[in-house]
């Protein structure tokens, strides 16, 4: 709660502050005073009634806006307010690693820039600053990362977070192989130094497997009778296919050689690498893990959404992730060019390293990502 107000006050400077000299009250115009003196006014709003406001779906979000402001929204007023309330979405937020948005706890994780844009978004609808004020402080111009899930699944959530961070971040190895810059046959070369960075912040990965899992758990919850298995393929297909990928497909239950491999790499299809089920393999091959590497990339794929700049470098405008991943079955390349005297796709995503690279690694932690206990 506390943070809300924080919010709201700097919200009113930055936005007054943009159309005065000074950021002395004394010299702000009238509505933006009245803003300021309203701020300091008694917020009678809990965390509880914030985060019920938050995970309103627009019909519900527009009908609580009315009730708060005691008025009917205009069309263009109505349409201002979805959209100021999706600012953010697929944005990183202050604390650089998590998406923008209002935390569990009713703080938030809006950046300045986020802020001004929803301000300055709601004003130019024609909306007051004791309006804004209002649709701010009661959550209904922000977003919750957590909407759809129960309050059960949020705690356990948290409890996964608090063992990940003691104890599955320090079994991690650091693995940074340097990517060449200078082959010309390496041609992504960069995006794919983003991967070995990206894989060797653990936070990071974390958060983005936990999208998944949140994702997963959403719809499970509104389709209880689907297996989670088939809800985390369809999550995954959906953003596979928006970055380029053709559907995912099963590999056939043998050893590939490597000419094989990078064959089916260029075809640009994910893929469940069933060798490596429990059911269908041996124990020690079991602890791959079939969907691993589609987890590896799904956190590739978010990352590239909300950081984009991890990869860009060299990249400009960047391509299709799709294509980048073809191109690490390029024969050329991997002929080549060895990185510790391995092809492109075992550096990045087989390594024996005892950190994320390594699937066996990975797989291995699954458990803090309770929700999606793949295979």
């Amino acid at each position: 709660m506390k943070h809300l107000l924080t919010l709201t006050l700097l919200l009113i400077l930055t936005s007054c502050s943009s159309v005065n000299t000074t950021r002395d009250p004394a010299s702000m115009d009238n509505s933006c005073f009245s803003a300021f003196s309203a701020f300091n006014q008694e917020n009678s709003k809990t965390a509880e009634s914030i985060l019920k406001n938050v995970q309103l779906d627009d019909s519900g979000r527009i009908e609580k806006a009315e009730q708060l402001l005691g008025s009917s929204l205009s069309l263009s007023r109505r349409e201002a307010l979805i959209k100021a309330h999706n600012i953010g979405n697929n944005q990183l937020g202050a604390d650089g690693i998590t998406e923008a948005g209002v935390r569990l706890d009713g703080t938030t994780n809006y950046t300045q820039g986020q802020i001004r844009q929803k301000y300055i978004f709601l004003k130019n609808a024609g909306f007051s600053p004791e309006e804004i004020k209002t649709l701010l402080d009661s959550g209904i111009a922000g977003k919750n990362r957590f909407a759809g899930l129960t309050e059960k699944q949020i705690k356990k959530l948290k409890s996964q977070e608090k063992d990940f961070v003691e104890n599955g971040i320090p079994v991690l190895k650091k693995y940074r192989p340097e990517i060449p810059t200078d082959k010309p046959e390496i041609k992504y070369a960069t995006f794919y130094q983003g991967i070995v960075d990206l894989l060797n912040e653990p936070k990071v990965v974390y958060e983005r497997v936990r999208d998944l899992e949140i994702e997963v758990l959403r719809r499970s919850n509104l389709r209880p009778d689907v297996d989670v298995n088939d809800l985390l393929d369809e999550v995954l297909e959906e953003i596979e296919k928006k970055h380029g990928f053709k559907k995912s497909i099963v590999l056939e239950n043998k050893s590939y050689s490597a000419d094989d491999w990078w064959t089916m790499l260029r075809e640009g299809s994910l893929f469940n690498d069933i060798t490596f089920t429990q059911a269908v393999s041996n124990t020690d091959r079991g602890g791959h893990g079939a969907y691993t590497h589609r987890i590896q990339w799904y956190a590739v794929l978010r990352e590239i959404e909300l950081n984009p700049a991890r990869f860009q470098k060299g990249n400009k405008p960047l391509p299709k992730a799709a294509e980048m991943f073809k191109h690490i079955g390029d024969k050329k390349m991997n002929a080549n060019i060895v990185i510790n005297g391995k092809d492109m796709w075992f550096v990045l995503f087989d390594a024996f390293s005892g950190s994320l690279h390594q699937p066996e690694t990975f797989h291995s932690i699954h458990k803090y990502w309770e929700g999606i206990l793949w295979k």
